[in-house]
């Protein structure tokens, strides 16, 4: 089975994979959209210090590359695992790099959205679509105190020098999902994290989920 854990950057993905393959013994996580390569790394850079001219060509790598990196995230997942007793975790999926385009192309002209929409529709071809995507919503607030969490300093300076898109991507992020996996008949639940008071609380709950759709399998 592949579930994949979704939202904004600074919902908390990352931790509650690695929570969630610890309770599931048969089971693995992976980044196949932002793995952290040289290229990547590069397009982020640019997307974060003022570059409006590679949002386009950002999202167009990752879409041709999301489908290699998933292949290989199945084959190493197979050589321990298999999907009737097994998960693999995605942080992430395609989809979602779409919506954070999205928002830096409003900056531009209509044109620019319009050209990205048509390559984004002929090249997606959503292979790493899951048996169920479970959506991390949270407040923008939430968001801001997670991230100040974060050990990685560039990530927090990130951040909070793009605070304004950020707070835009935040605003748009829910609807866009929504849209996004319906338009593409993903199977997907929210999940509102300002709900619970503590971590094991909502991991908990993601689990309940989880063991809920393992069921009806």
């Amino acid at each position: 089975m592949v579930i994949a854990i979704c939202g904004i950057s600074g919902s908390g993905k990352s931790s509650i994979i690695k929570k969630l393959t610890k309770i599931y013994p048969n089971s693995m996580g992976v980044d196949i959209l932002y793995p952290q390569d040289d290229v990547i790394k590069q397009f982020l850079h640019w997307r974060y210090n003022g570059s409006l001219n590679t949002n386009i060509a950002f999202s167009s790598y990752l879409l041709e590359s999301c489908q290699q990196r998933f292949d290989q995230a199945q084959q190493k997942f197979k050589q321990k695992f298999n999907h009737l007793d097994g998960i693999l975790f995605l942080k992430r999926i395609s989809i979602e790099n779409y919506i954070y385009t999205a928002v830096k192309l409003r900056q531009k002209k209509p044109k620019y959205l319009k050209a990205f929409d048509e390559i984004f529709d002929s090249i997606a071809d959503l292979a790493d679509k899951p048996d169920l995507a479970i959506f991390l919503d949270a407040s923008f607030n939430y968001i801001k105190t997670n991230i100040l969490k974060y050990s990685q300093i560039k990530k927090r300076q990130h951040f909070f020098a793009n605070l304004e898109y950020f707070e835009q991507v935040h605003q748009s992020y829910k609807t866009m999902f929504v849209a996004l996996a319906n338009k593409y008949d993903i199977k997907y639940k929210i999940l509102s994290l300002d709900l619970f008071s503590k971590p094991k609380d909502f991991i908990n709950a993601i689990t309940e989920i989880i063991d809920e759709h393992q069921n009806k399998s």
